[in-house]
């Protein structure tokens, strides 16, 4: 029993630093987008526009996502969520005009953003015993405060003196690690998942 209980607090770790990973690469832009504008002349127009296609494109992928989940399991979505936000930063901090930067974040939304959060959800409900998740989504939702509180600390300092473009080379190995941390710890068809 002790040996699930360590198992099932490496999972919640792994999953809550997913959704922290998450919820930075969601506010990144919202630093980053300071340095573009001067860079390249931004309006106010166009720099809503380039946070508006994120949330477009979340809003647009979510019914659909479900069924994904649905149909190829919750654990490869959380992984290529994960490496899907170290792909588009990476894309994102070479970027070279407005329109690629709108069309990365736009997919970002749509592709890696969009199925964390219900196969997070999902890996509890199939891990977790009953009286456990309500507690493991607590510890998961808390994880916004936290990256409201690491996100700024981390990423302004390094805009300041790096450059927007490192920030988001620095997210890329952030995400990929995650990621591999996701992979190594998210049960496939594990002991600890729940008894039917």
């Amino acid at each position: 029993m002790e040996k699930k209980g360590k198992k099932l607090a490496i999972l919640l770790t792994a999953l809550f630093l997913g959704y922290t990973m998450v919820y930075i690469d969601k506010m990144s832009v919202a630093y980053s987008l300071i340095p573009i504008a001067k860079e390249w002349g931004l309006s106010p127009e166009i720099k809503g526009g380039v946070m508006s296609a994120f949330f477009l494109g979340y809003a647009m992928m979510q019914v659909p996502m479900g069924f994904a989940i649905n149909k190829v399991g919750s654990r490869r979505i959380l992984i290529g969520s994960i490496l899907g936000i170290g792909v588009f930063s990476f894309l994102f901090g070479v970027g070279t005009s407005i329109l690629m930067l709108i069309v990365i974040r736009f997919l970002t939304g749509l592709i890696a953003h969009s199925g964390y959060a219900s196969s997070a959800s999902k890996e509890v409900t199939m891990n977790f015993p009953m009286e456990q998740r309500t507690f493991a989504q607590g510890i998961l939702i808390s994880s916004s405060g936290c990256a409201a509180i690491i996100g700024p600390l981390l990423l302004s300092p390094i805009i300041t003196y790096y450059g927007w473009r490192r920030a988001y080379q620095i997210l890329t190995i952030v995400a990929v690690v995650i990621a591999l941390i996701l992979i190594i710890v998210i049960p496939k068809e594990s002991s600890i998942r729940i008894k039917k």
